[in-house]
């Protein structure tokens, strides 16, 4: 967990000074100083409030967002896919068993 350079990022990409940001927060220039330099964190009640104002999920702000997930997503659909052929098989094997089991099965009349 990086916020504070995550912090530092989404204040460089939106082309504002520190001093801007901490106005907006209600926090000293010296806060948001300390966060970016990785010194201290934000209280946890900001997060929603930074998450807000940049535009971004409280996962962005903590570096978890959809480029970090897409390899892993990736992966998951290629074992998905290459788990096809194994699934397949007893799928058909499953419908001729209870194709047997239904030939067996004998209705009781009360």
């Amino acid at each position: 967990m990086n916020i504070g350079t995550n912090i530092y990022t989404l204040r460089k990409e939106k082309k504002i000074t520190q001093a801007q940001l901490a106005e907006k927060l209600g926090v000293s220039e010296q806060a948001i100083s300390k966060w970016e330099n990785n010194q201290c964190a934000p209280d946890v009640s900001l997060f929603p409030i930074i998450a807000d104002y940049f535009g971004v999920s409280i996962d962005r702000l903590f570096g978890y967002h959809m480029n970090s997930y897409a390899e892993e997503v990736k992966a998951i659909m290629k074992a998905a896919d290459d788990s096809m052929d194994t699934y397949t098989m007893p799928l058909k094997m499953r419908s001729k068993r209870e194709k047997h089991l239904s030939s067996k099965i004998k209705i009781r009349s009360f």
